[in-house]
């Protein structure tokens, strides 16, 4: 069974909604040394990572004269970056979290993800920019 992703569009009023598009620390990873860095883990210092604007195509940002991730320059490079790269946003959930069920919804994601919360891997993606849901609700405990 698939998830609905229409609720997002109509934003049904029995349902809180949290969007995740703004800013978020970024870092690339040529050198695949992000999870045994620990990079993953919520108390890891990201604090030396860029900001990327979510969403935006962090491929661009080894393209010449791109300047920014800031989205500003969205569509103007040329050449693309491919190695595994990293992306963090602390998020503040609702009052009552262990009553309700909670998905993280995902509307486009560049070929593959692994996806994370507070150190506690959630899933696995592959599927280049279709939409995909992961359930947290039971992960919040391990957190």
């Amino acid at each position: 069974m698939l998830p609905s992703f229409d609720g997002w569009r109509t934003r049904e009023p029995e349902r809180e909604y949290i969007d995740l598009d703004g800013q978020w620390r970024f870092a690339s990873d040529p050198e695949v040394i992000g999870l045994d860095g620990g990079w993953n883990n919520s108390r890891f210092d990201d604090s030396e990572w860029q900001s990327i604007a979510v969403p935006s195509a962090r491929d661009l940002l080894a393209t010449a004269a791109f300047g920014s991730l800031d989205g500003s320059h969205f569509g103007g490079g040329t050449a693309f970056l491919d190695c595994y790269a990293w992306c963090r946003r602390e998020v503040k959930l609702f009052g009552g979290r262990t009553e309700r069920h909670l998905r993280l919804n995902f509307r486009a994601v560049g070929y593959s993800a692994d996806v994370w919360l507070d150190g506690v891997p959630l899933g696995k993606y592959e599927g280049a920019h279709t939409l995909f849901s992961l359930p947290i609700t039971d992960r919040l405990d391990q957190a």
